[in-house]
């Protein structure tokens, strides 16, 4: 995408040895209290002109509510790798979900590393059910479908 419409001016933020850098308040206030009208339709026009371009077709779609949003973590200093699929350091995965058919190959990844520390979903105590709660309690909360939260596929 274009850093017109994907990236803020000031949306780099430095993270020294947390994976929850401080973010400037506006980021926070988007976060909690929804978008601004004037900046949705704004980022909204220029992705739409982005991808047109390469997909005609796009110029006719249609500025709905709420965009998707979220944040990204960069490794180093260039805003130009920010897209990288998984990243795996001191017991410390992450993963940028770019494609859906990536994710289960990634997640096998981060698997095998979180294995090697002896780390399992049960030693977690992660429950699926509450998981899934609490994505669909953060979904409706963010004003977006419900159905977004839900777990769509279980062993």
């Amino acid at each position: 995408m274009s850093e017109k419409s994907t990236l803020f001016d000031d949306g780099l933020v430095k993270s020294d040895d947390s994976s929850q850098p401080k973010m400037p308040k506006k980021f926070i206030d988007i976060i909690e209290k929804g978008w601004d009208e004037r900046l949705v339709n704004e980022r909204t026009k220029k992705a739409i002109e982005y991808i047109s371009r390469f997909i005609p077709g796009f110029k006719n779609a249609k500025i709905t509510k709420t965009p998707l949003f979220g944040t990204q973590q960069i490794p180093g200093n260039d805003s130009e790798l920010r897209a990288t699929e998984v990243f795996i350091a001191n017991r410390y995965a992450k993963c940028e979900i770019v494609k859906a058919s990536s994710i289960i190959e990634m997640v096998k990844v981060i698997k095998k590393e979180l294995e090697k520390y002896n780390i399992t979903p049960k030693k977690l105590k992660l429950d699926e059910n509450e998981l899934e709660r609490l994505s669909c309690e953060l979904a409706q909360k963010r004003d977006y479908p419900q159905e977004l939260g839900k777990i769509s596929f279980r062993k």
